[in-house]
């Protein structure tokens, strides 16, 4: 199931790459995507219930997300 959300993101961001001004909305799903995974994942890295390599995922995550909202907005 993560592999089928990894490609299907992967060719979102793919398209969005190829042509940024007409498909930059579709940035939304990411927002979306990355703040969903922080959202259900954080609680348990919080709690050590994971490795620590998964936190160090998790802040990658929060990252592009934080990215793609500032695109979004025009920030940049």
């Amino acid at each position: 199931m993560i592999g089928l959300f990894v490609v299907a993101f992967g060719v979102i961001y793919a398209i969005v790459a190829l042509d940024p001004e007409r498909f930059g909305p579709m940035l939304w799903v990411g927002v979306l995507g990355k703040a969903g995974v922080v959202a259900l994942v954080a609680p348990a890295v919080r709690e050590s219930e994971t490795p620590k390599a998964l936190g160090w995922i998790l802040a990658g995550d929060a990252v592009f997300g934080v990215l793609f909202f500032a695109f979004l907005l025009g920030v940049g």
